[in-house]
C-alpha cells in the first residue's frame, strides 16, 4: 500500500491542532506549576523553617521571656507537613456572625476563588458592621462582640505554648532581604526603629513571640486537640506597633476537626491583644499606645479579588512605601470597608472592637496603605510581585 499523504489543507490543519494541544498542554503544566508554588510560598515561614520536631517549651508569659529558655520555632512538624500537602482547600468564608467569621490567616484567606462581585458585597458588608462597631462606645457594645479572654494564662490552659526563633529576623526565604528591605523602609518613614537583625536582638524595643498551639488540652470537660497553628507577631510597645508576620489558624491547620472541637481561643486578634498587654507590663507602657498594625506578605483568593479594586490598580504594579497608595474615603467608602472587612482587615477591626477597655472606646482605623513586600523589586516569580504588605494607622 502506497504511503498515505495528506493534502496541504488537511495537514495545515492538524499541525494547528498539534500546535493547539501543546500550548493547552503547557498551560495547564504552568497552572499547576503555579498552584505548588503557591502552596509552598503560603507554607514559607517568614520565619526560619526546618524539619526538626516542633520544640517543646515550658509554656510562660511573655512577661517571662527573659527566664526563657530560647527553643527554635518548627513551622514543618510532620503534622503541619501532612496537612501542607492536603489538597483540601480551607473554608474561611463562612457565614458565621461576628467573631466567629474572623480569619486572618497570613498566607491565606481561602476564598477558593470565589466570584468577586460575590465577594466584594460580603467584605464591604463585614467592614461596614466593624467600622460601626469601632464607633459604638463599650458600655453600649452587645456581649457577645466582647472578648472572653483576659489573660495569657488562658492562652496554655488552652494548649497554646510560648516559644522564640533563634534566627531574629524575618527568616530564610528567596526574597527575604527585599521583604525586610519593605518592612523596615516603611518603619523608617514613621520614624520607628527598625527590626533587629541579630538573632534575640531586642534593641530599639522589639520583641518577636511566636505561639504555638502544639499541645491538646481539656477545659470544663471538653477535649481541643493541638492543631499545630501559630500566630508570630513583633511587639514594639514603645513605638506603638505590632507587625503581623506569620499566621495559620487552628481551622487551616486541622480542616479535618469539626468546630466544636477547634479550640476557641485562637483568633489572632485575641492572642495578639493578651500578648501586647503583657508586652506593655513588661515596658511599663500603657496598652493605648497602640497606633499601628502591619500586616506583611498578604496572600490568598479574596486578597487578589479584593485590594485591585480597593486601590485601583494591579497588585504586581505596587512599589515601595515610598510610593505607597492609601485608601481613599476612610473609613466609610465602600473602598474603605472593603479593606476593613476582608480577612486581615478583619482581624484588626476585631483587635479594636473587641478590647475597647484595653485599646481605647471609640478608637478607629483612619489610614490604611498598601506596597509591594518585596520593596518595588520585581522577581522571577510573578506570584511574589503579587503580595503587599498593609499598614493599619488608629485614630
Amino acid at each position: 500500500m502506497p504511503p498515505v499523504v495528506l493534502e496541504p489543507t488537511r495537514r495545515r490543519r492538524m499541525g494547528t491542532a498539534v500546535a493547539t494541544l501543546w500550548v493547552v498542554v503547557s498551560f495547564l503544566c504552568l497552572l499547576w506549576a503555579n498552584r505548588k508554588h503557591n502552596e509552598l510560598r503560603q507554607e514559607s515561614s517568614l520565619d526560619r523553617v526546618d524539619n526538626a520536631p516542633l520544640p517543646v517549651v515550658q509554656p510562660q508569659s511573655p512577661a517571662e521571656l527573659n527566664r526563657l529558655e530560647v527553643a527554635d520555632v518548627n513551622l514543618y512538624s510532620p503534622l503541619i507537613k501532612r496537612i501542607a500537602q492536603s489538597d483540601t482547600e480551607p473554608d474561611s468564608d463562612s457565614d458565621d456572625e461576628d467573631e466567629d467569621d474572623e480569619d486572618e490567616d497570613q498566607e491565606s484567606d481561602g476564598a477558593g476563588g470565589g466570584d468577586p462581585n460575590e465577594t466584594w458585597p460580603k467584605q464591604v458588608a463585614r467592614g461596614c458592621q466593624l467600622v460601626e462597631l469601632m464607633k459604638t462606645k463599650d458600655s453600649e457594645l452587645e456581649a457577645k462582640h466582647r472578648t472572653p479572654w483576659n489573660s495569657c494564662n488562658q492562652l496554655e490552659q488552652y494548649g497554646w505554648e510560648l516559644s522564640k526563633d533563634t534566627t531574629g529576623d524575618l527568616g530564610a526565604h528567596p526574597n527575604a532581604d527585599e521583604q525586610k528591605d519593605s518592612v523596615n523602609s516603611a518603619l523608617g518613614k514613621l520614624g520607628i526603629p527598625q527590626l533587629p537583625s541579630e538573632p534575640n536582638d531586642q534593641s530599639g524595643g522589639w520583641q518577636k513571640v511566636a505561639w504555638i498551639h502544639s499541645r491538646q488540652s481539656t477545659v470544663n470537660g471538653v477535649t481541643y486537640p493541638a492543631t499545630g497553628a501559630y500566630i508570630i507577631n513583633y511587639y514594639n510597645p514603645g513605638s506603638g506597633i505590632i507587625i503581623a508576620a506569620n499566621v495559620k489558624s487552628a481551622a487551616k491547620m486541622r480542616p479535618d476537626l469539626p468546630k466544636d472541637q477547634l479550640v476557641p481561643l485562637g483568633q489572632w486578634s485575641d492572642i495578639t491583644a493578651l500578648t501586647w498587654a503583657d508586652m506593655c507590663q513588661i515596658h511599663s507602657q500603657s496598652c493605648r499606645t497602640l497606633r499601628y498594625v502591619m500586616h506583611i506578605n498578604i496572600a490568598g483568593d479574596v486578597a487578589g479579588e479584593i485590594l485591585p479594586e480597593v486601590i485601583d490598580k494591579e497588585l504586581d504594579e505596587l512599589g515601595s512605601y515610598d510610593d505607597a497608595v492609601t485608601v481613599l474615603g476612610m473609613p466609610d467608602s465602600d473602598k474603605a470597608r472593603a479593606a476593613i472587612g476582608f480577612p486581615n482587615g478583619r482581624g484588626v477591626g476585631y483587635l479594636l472592637v473587641q478590647h475597647k477597655a484595653m485599646f481605647g472606646d471609640t478608637r478607629t482605623i483612619r489610614e490604611i496603605k498598601v506596597w509591594n513586600s518585596n520593596n518595588g523589586v520585581q522577581e522571577q516569580m510573578s506570584f511574589f510581585n503579587e503580595v503587599p504588605n498593609m499598614l493599619y494607622s488608629f485614630s
